[in-house]
């Protein structure tokens, strides 16, 4: 979600498309055909929805036919998905979809995207993460907590206190840092147990592992009167230092995300898309803007190195996926449902 509407809360609270030379033409969505298989053809395009509506949904742009298919879990499903997506994985041979503002775990058959069953007993879910045989860990906004989730029962079993908003998490061979967007610290917790805490900079919300084994924490900062600035810092996982740290000029950087072979660092900052290589110590450079948009959604094709942004626009409407090569060349655009906020391959 845009962060539970992520920014406004800390504050207090026709398709219109660029068209470059070379790109390919927008097509209509499709309906799906009988026995439409999903994940392994294409990608999936999550979509908040606005908040308090119950109009999440998710999109899917089938790579083989270029055919876009419009809100397939309620077509599939025959219900609504719910209210404010905010994330995505893989668990075994199945796919639980976070509905952040109706506290619950949407659990579907990543094929045929049938529902399988609903997690629910959380305050306000974010990311989930798997920790082990059987266990997913799920961060939260509002309760303070990390909740344990048994992946047989599909029941929450326990949790793991800590303070403030936790967002994304990473399991680094059993250790697992759990990022905080309310705090200056990430936390380490290994067997269920928060065993140490590393001073990041204000507000880490995304964490990635780099195929050189290093960690790489982006925090948001804060807005005035405790004003921090967005930070992007490198850690060693043996010794849990922080070994390189950049600061950005202002605050509200987001979605920090890895090429396939994890050499290239991509993120959000300022509407626009920054990019690191992880290799060296030189700082990230500016890589894709769009005249008058600003991009909310990010996340990198493992596959090809194509960069899926999205634009939510005013977050009432429809939002907009821009799709760039790995070189920064715009390939094509479509439109989506509200708020697209993360694609999933």
């Amino acid at each position: 979600m845009k962060q539970k509407k992520v920014w406004p809360l800390l504050l207090a609270a026709s398709l219109v498309a660029t068209v470059f030379t070379g790109c390919k033409k927008d097509k209509p969505e499709e309906e799906e055909p009988t026995g439409t298989v999903y994940k392994g053809n294409g990608t999936f395009i999550l979509c908040e929805g606005g908040f308090n509506q119950s109009n999440a949904r998710i999109d899917f742009l089938n790579k083989n036919t270029d055919s876009l298919y419009t809100d397939i879990y309620q077509k599939v499903n025959g219900v609504p998905l719910g209210d404010v997506l905010q994330s995505m994985i893989y668990v075994n041979d199945r796919a639980y979809l976070v509905v952040n503002n109706s506290s619950k775990i949407e659990v579907v058959d990543p094929l045929d995207f049938t529902h399988k069953a609903t997690i629910s007993g959380f305050t306000s879910p974010r990311y989930a993460c798997i920790t082990g045989t059987g266990k997913v860990y799920v961060s939260d906004l509002f309760s303070n907590k990390v909740s344990i989730v048994n992946t047989t029962s599909l029941a929450i079993t326990g949790n793991i206190p800590l303070p403030g908003w936790t967002e994304e998490m990473l399991n680094d061979n059993g250790k697992v840092w759990i990022t905080n967007s309310s705090r200056d610290y990430a936390y380490i917790v290994q067997n269920d147990v928060v065993t140490d805490s590393v001073n990041v900079g204000y507000g880490s919300a995304s964490i990635r592992k780099d195929n050189n084994g290093s960690i790489w924490i982006l925090t948001a900062g804060n807005y005035p009167p405790n004003a921090a600035v967005s930070r992007i810092v490198r850690l060693n996982p043996t010794t849990n230092a922080v070994d390189w740290t950049y600061d950005l000029p202002d605050n509200g950087a987001s979605k920090l995300r890895l090429n396939g072979d994890k050499s290239v660092l991509y993120f959000l900052y300022d509407g626009k898309v920054y990019r690191k290589n992880t290799g060296d110590n030189a700082t990230p450079a500016e890589f894709i803007s769009l005249t008058g948009k600003s991009f909310y959604g990010i996340n990198v094709d493992p596959a090809n190195g194509n960069i899926w942004l999205g634009d939510a626009g005013a977050f009432t409407s429809g939002g907009t996926v821009y799709v760039f090569n790995s070189a920064g060349t715009q390939i094509k655009s479509f439109m989506t449902g509200i708020a697209p906020t993360d694609f999933v391959f």
